[in-house]
């Protein structure tokens, strides 16, 4: 508060006040990327990822929706969202878009945990195939 005061009744100079500014930015800037990377670690909580074939994918439990990427290498991706079911099985799949799930990624409360049921595993064999994997901590 007194530097506010002090701006205000002119008693800084213009360095002091070009000092301030920028220190402000680049805690700013600094605040920003840490809740990004936070939110970044609270999604990737979320993921299922997949290998079928030669071929990788990933499953996003946001909420009540399930969104799939069928092959997350390729340069246009194919998704598609399912809702979940109370017995953590994958409901109707539809078609969807990558503005889709960023819409979803805005709006969701990320939980602190996810726990996931055998159904959304048989659901992965429909999805992925046979001989899909899980991988874990790649």
């Amino acid at each position: 508060m007194k530097a506010k005061n002090d701006y205000d009744e002119k008693k800084l100079t213009k360095a002091e006040v070009e000092k301030v500014k920028k220190n402000s930015q680049e805690f700013i800037r600094f605040m920003i990327e840490h809740i990004q990377r936070k939110r970044g670690i609270e999604i990737e909580k979320t993921k299922i990822r997949v290998k079928y074939g030669d071929k990788y994918g990933e499953v996003l439990l946001l909420g009540k929706n399930a969104y799939v990427i069928h092959d997350i290498d390729q340069e246009e991706k194919r998704i598609t969202k399912a809702e979940i079911l109370p017995n953590g099985g994958l409901g109707k799949i539809t078609k969807s878009s990558l503005e889709d799930l960023e819409k979803e990624l805005l709006k969701i409360e990320i939980l602190s945990k996810v726990f996931i049921k055998e159904p959304i595993f048989e659901d992965m064999k429909k999805i992925f195939g046979k001989n899909v994997e899980i991988l874990i901590n790649y």
